[in-house]
């Protein structure tokens, strides 16, 4: 469900526990997986057509400059 992107009321609502309860253990298990919710959903993730919004573009480095030093 977390890699999903459910949030902590929609978790908590299917498994029938409080938010407060799913909100302390999804941050467990972030932390113990050293990551975040954002990381594991993906949300950073270039889409599969290798496209890449123009405000992301300008930091990522041009293949054809990979490896090579200034």
């Amino acid at each position: 469900m977390l890699a999903e992107g459910a949030g902590n009321n929609d978790i908590a609502a299917a498994l029938f526990l409080s938010p407060r309860t799913v909100e302390h253990h999804v941050a467990s298990v972030l932390k113990k997986l050293g990551t975040t919710r954002a990381a594991l959903t993906g949300a950073d993730a270039v889409p599969v057509d290798g496209s890449v919004p123009r405000d992301r573009a300008a930091a990522m480095p041009r293949a054809d400059t990979a490896g090579e030093s200034w």
